[in-house]
């Protein structure tokens, strides 16, 4: 079952169709407006978002999903569903972990985001790290993929952080070699936040 912050589709769209004059509601940790009106047909787009463990912001897309929803999918008839691997995977032992979040939460998404500060991530056996390979997979569909980098300072008198952030700039240079497209950079979440509204909407128009 396809679940949003651990509520059923059909659960969400029914706390969003409450309505009352300027109350709130919480749905899990998130706190959500009631709406007057939401249609239980609006078009799902499912958003896996990827990302090294150094990436604080990985809340912060699925935060700003969710009030784009709040705002929007009444109007627009259209819900972002964030998919991330640590809370949409289930255990299982068949095959390698990377492998199984690659078929079952990445192959169905419809767009990828992918973060990056001063690590590439874990490496698997197929790629320099999960997050790699999460990309290298997901752009081969020709789905959209949205790479952003952080560019907020680093600690440059460690040496393992110098060593991993060359594999970053590294990997920022090879996706210009291969013209993977606009990639983006921000400098705070509240920069952050104002290109994933941009985003978002530039998505939204693709769906209606």
């Amino acid at each position: 079952m396809i679940t949003i912050y651990g509520w059923s589709i059909s659960k969400y769209f029914a706390a969003l169709a409450l309505h009352s004059n300027s109350s709130t509601m919480l749905v899990g940790a998130h706190a959500v407006s009631q709406s007057r009106t939401m249609q239980g047909n609006a078009r799902t787009v499912h958003v896996f978002i990827a990302s090294p463990g150094d990436v604080e912001e990985r809340d912060l897309v699925k935060d700003a999903m969710t009030e784009w929803n709040v705002e929007n999918t009444k109007y627009r008839n259209i819900v972002f569903i964030p998919e991330l691997w640590e809370i949409n995977s289930t255990s299982d032992s068949r095959g390698r972990a990377q492998g199984q979040i690659n078929k079952k939460l990445l192959d169905p998404c419809d767009v990828l985001i992918a973060l990056f500060w001063k690590k590439t991530g874990t490496p698997t056996k197929v790629a320099q790290s999960g997050t790699i390979e999460e990309i290298t997979r997901f752009h081969k569909t020709k789905k959209r993929v949205c790479l952003f980098f952080c560019e907020r300072p680093l600690e440059w008198r460690v040496k393992k952080t110098l060593i991993e952030a060359a594999k970053v700039l590294d990997l920022r240079q090879k996706m210009h070699s291969v013209d993977a497209g606009i990639i983006d950079y921000y400098g705070t979440p509240e920069s952050l936040q104002v290109k994933l509204r941009r985003l978002f909407n530039d998505i939204a128009r693709e769906y209606e």
